[in-house]
């Protein structure tokens, strides 16, 4: 008998879940990462490293955190659409590749609330660098995409950030 009931449980499981549909749409934007390095607004900074030697970004097992502004343009007036928060690790011995994991809240009229998650290394001397989305919340549930980073300006340092990403519409 408990056999059959596991067997039921684990059918009617099955069922419900095969019965949501989903719908997916494509959304792309471009978005800028505006960055400051130094100073009492710094935006980013090294929280960690090996014992004894300098910390810096791009020194190997440097843990780097982040809470970089996200707007509509390249202008440091630009609006503000999202904060992008996480960590990046210097994951090789040459210093050359940065893992990252970072969260986009956005704050604007749009998407105000819903995040895009993002998780991916990538070399810090290539010209574009492709972190993938890993998943997302409220609009961007169940997200998947990537996004295409390109360093624009140097000082202050400003990123173009080209993100495709599909995300369901639940419909029953």
């Amino acid at each position: 008998m408990k056999i059959l009931f596991v067997f039921l449980t684990i059918a009617l499981c099955t069922y419900g879940e095969a019965h949501n549909t989903y719908q997916f749409q494509e959304t792309k934007m471009t978005i800028y990462s505006h960055s400051i390095s130094t100073g009492p607004n710094a935006t980013g900074v090294t929280v960690a490293g090996i014992p004894g030697e300098h910390w810096e970004i791009l020194k190997f097992g440097n843990v780097y955190v982040a809470d970089e502004p996200i707007k509509e343009g390249i202008s440091q007036n630009s609006k503000q659409i999202a904060r992008c928060r996480g960590l990046y690790v210097t994951a090789s011995r040459d210093g050359e590749t940065l893992h990252a994991t970072y969260s986009m809240r956005f704050t604007d009229e749009i998407y105000g609330g819903s995040k895009l998650e993002f998780q991916g290394s990538y070399g810090v001397s290539d010209t574009l660098r492709e972190i993938p989305i890993v998943g997302g919340a409220g609009k961007f549930r169940l997200a998947r995409g990537y996004v295409i980073w390109e360093t624009v300006q140097e000082e202050p340092f400003v990123e173009r950030g080209n993100i495709t990403v599909l995300h369901p519409i639940l419909t029953h």
